[in-house]
């Protein structure tokens, strides 16, 4: 679609889930994509910015080493 926006406002759009480190770097880790992926089929979308939304869904995986991205895809 040309008319796809990407913003840094959660009034509406979906979240882009995924957890970069400071160099820009996205982790690819398949149990985290995983454990977002249930977490969005059982409480939608809003899961992403539940509170501990960033620990539950590394799981293992150094927490302070990676940010969760905030920003959403507006359609």
């Amino acid at each position: 679609r040309p008319d796809w926006v990407l913003s840094r406002q959660r009034a509406w759009g979906v979240p882009i889930a995924v957890f970069a480190d400071v160099d820009g770097n996205v982790l690819k880790d398949e149990a985290v994509n995983q454990r977002i992926m249930d977490a969005f089929d059982k409480e939608g979308a809003d899961a992403w910015f539940a509170e501990g939304a960033k620990e539950r869904f590394l799981g293992n995986n150094d927490a302070s080493k990676w940010h969760q991205v905030m920003d959403i895809l507006d359609v």
